[in-house]
This record gives C-alpha cells, sequence and structure tokens, in this order.
C-alpha cells in the first residue's frame, strides 16, 4: 500500500494525472520484465539472455534523463551567454531564504522519509520533492527555469534521503540505499552487526557515523562554493561540442554499472523512449519512480495474499494498512473531482445564433 501511495502520489502531482499514471504504467511494465520473484520463472523474456536478468535501473535513468535530454536540447540550440560569477555572489540573501525556507523544511521531510524506505534512493526523493514544490508554488510556470525553491527543495530531500538510509542500516541491518549497502558490508567485514542492540553496543561507532555525516556536509559546502564558478564557465563550450561529451560520458556510466554492452543498447533504448516522453509532453519521474517501487509492492502483494490465502481483507484488518488504503482512494479519487469542477466551472461556449 505505501508503494502504490508513493506511485499515484506522484501521478497526481504532474501536469497531467492521466500522463502521469500512464508514465507509471510503463515503469511497471519494464519492471515485470525478467524473473519471477516468488517462483522464479522468467516472464516477458521473449526467450532472451539479455532480459532475463530484468531491466536495470541505471540504463533506464541514463536514457530517459540524460540521452533523452541531449537529444531534445540539440532541437533548440542557442547561443549561450558566458556567466560571469564570483564567490560573494553564490552566497544566499535574505530575500533568497525568504523564498525558500518552506521548501528546505518540506525537501527534508519527504527526503527523510523517502530514504528510510528500502530502495527508494535519494534521486526519487529529489524528483517527488520537487514535484511536490510545484504544486505548492504560487509561480510553478518558473520551475525548469531556475526557480529557486524548486533547487532548494530537491537538494534538501536529497541530502534528507542520504542520511534516512542510515536509519534503517543501523537499527535493523537493512540498507536503504546503496551507499549504505557498501557500508553494511564494510561494518560486517570488522565484526560489527547493525541491529537494535549496535546503539548500546557501540555508540562510539554510531556517534562518529552521525557526526561525519555533519562533517561532510561542511565540507560540501566549503568545495562546493569556490568551484561553482569552474562550473558555471562549463556553459562557454558551445553546446554541439558539449553534447557529445555529455552522451559518451552517460555510455560509459552505462556499461561502467555492468561491464555489459547491452545495457548500452538498453540506455540508447531508453533514450529514445524519453526523447518520445518530451516530445508528447509526458512526465518521466512517474515512470522511473514506478520502475524502483514495483518490485517492492508486487513482493509485498503476493506475500499479503499467500498469508491470508488470497483474502483481501488483510489490507483493512491492520490500521496502518487499512489508513495507506484510504490514503490510496484518496489519491485516485481527488484528481478526478477536481478535473469534474474544472469542466463544471469552465464559462459555456457562445452559441452563433439565437439569443445569447
Amino acid at each position: 500500500m505505501l508503494a502504490l501511495l508513493g506511485i499515484l502520489a506522484i501521478g497526481s502531482l504532474g501536469g497531467s494525472p492521466i500522463k502521469s499514471l500512464a508514465a507509471a504504467l510503463i515503469g511497471l511494465m519494464i519492471a515485470l520484465i525478467g524473473v519471477d520473484p516468488l517462483t522464479g520463472t522468467p516472464r516477458l523474456s521473449f526467450d532472451q539472455p539479455i532480459l532475463m536478468t530484468g531491466i536495470d535501473f541505471i540504463p533506464v535513468v541514463i536514457g530517459v534523463f540524460g540521452i533523452a535530454e541531449v537529444l531534445a536540447s540539440l532541437e533548440r540550440i542557442e547561443s549561450v551567454k558566458p556567466i560571469k560569477t564570483r564567490l560573494r555572489d553564490m552566497w544566499l540573501t535574505m530575500d533568497d531564504w525568504r523564498k525558500c525556507r518552506f521548501s528546505i523544511i518540506r525537501g527534508g521531510f519527504i527526503g527523510l522519509f523517502v530514504g528510510i524506505m528500502p530502495g527508494a534512493g535519494a534521486s526519487i526523493a529529489s524528483l517527488l520533492s520537487y514535484l511536490t514544490e510545484r504544486k505548492f508554488s504560487k509561480n510553478p510556470e518558473a520551475f525548469g527555469h531556475g526557480a529557486i525553491d524548486g533547487v532548494a527543495a530537491a537538494e534538501s530531500a536529497n541530502n534528507a534521503a542520504s542520511h534516512g538510509a542510515a536509519i534503517p542500516m543501523l537499527s535493523l541491518g537493512i540498507p536503504g540505499s546503496a551507499s549504505t549497502a557498501i557500508l553494511l558490508a564494510a561494518l560486517i567485514l570488522h565484526g560489527i552487526r547493525p541491529g537494535p542492540q549496535l546503539m548500546s553496543q557501540e555508540s562510539a561507532l554510531v556517534w562518529g557515523l552521525i557526526a561525519s555525516m555533519f562533517i561532510g556536509n561542511l565540507f560540501l559546502l566549503v568545495l562546493n562554493l569556490p568551484l561553482a564558478p569552474v562550473f558555471a564557465a562549463l556553459l562557454r563550450i558551445p553546446y554541439v561540442y558539449l553534447a557529445p561529451a555529455i552522451l559518451g560520458i552517460s555510455l560509459v556510466g552505462a556499461y561502467a554499472a555492468t561491464l555489459d554492452m547491452a545495457t548500452v543498447w538498453m540506455s540508447l533504448a531508453f533514450g529514445v523512449l524519453g526523447y518520445a516522453m518530451i516530445k508528447f509532453d509526458v512526465p518521466r519521474p512517474p515512470l522511473v519512480l514506478a520502475l524502483v517501487l514495483a518490485s517492492l509492492m508486487e513482493t509485498s502483494l503476493r506475500q499479503a495474499l499467500l498469508l491470508s490465502f488470497g483474502s483481501p481483507m488483510i489490507f483493512v484488518e491492520r490500521p496502518i494498512s487499512a489508513i495507506l488504503l484510504v490514503a490510496v482512494l484518496a489519491a485516485i479519487a481527488l484528481p478526478i473531482i477536481g478535473a469534474v469542477r474544472r469542466r463544471r466551472g469552465a464559462p459555456k461556449p457562445v452559441g452563433l445564433g439565437g439569443d445569447e
């Protein structure tokens, strides 16, 4: 129910709920390719070895966001004036703080919540926070053109999710992201078993890890501010030369993830899909979120039905599940109600003949 609520929530936050949910359905269909998680039988693989292991998250993201954006940007190449920045111009003014103070708070809570969920990650937290902030903003048309509250929300969620992923890892031994999975493996190699007793048995380690997160953020601040003019100087390179470099780095990253050329071809295929979504104004974040949450949703659904011998009443017998079910129904109903109200409130067209 929680995974389904996440998919429906991001679907209702986009420009068109129908297009957002259609993108989420595409993500769910992509996630079904591979091996059944419970029975181990292949499905939708068409006897192709490349599809037996399923579609990985990395080629989808690289294709849908990286390659597709390059293809779309090549259509609208404009002469970009070099940006001149100084270190003193990098500090936020009081007006900037006023504009993004609530964005930071909302993004922090969303990032923390998403970070605690195993498998979601900082990327999903950033996308969800960005779309949420666009919904709350009084000027949503400014998003995508440098709106400071959108940047603040996404970055706050990104940082909060990275730290929130450490909560289930330290308390339950369940990694919330790829980085915490590596950290979990390192702790186990040193004979430290994360779990409920870790805080009392290894308190110095836990508090040292928490302190390192504060120190890491401080180092990010010290490094990023002086280097911001260097990053901005990249815009002086004509985009016709920059685009092939971006495309090459994306494909190298796709290959490095699995050391398999099949991942590169998948990235190119999803790049074409992402380009088509841009052309038809279909939001891309719901596809990625559905792909991430599909495994959790399917496995949990089938386990619940096995425990209840196929009875759907298991979803209303527990209060938390029942509350989430109500939230899911509300996420489905609210966009429909809003569309009906807008249609009723729209002015009727004036007839060409008669007394109107």
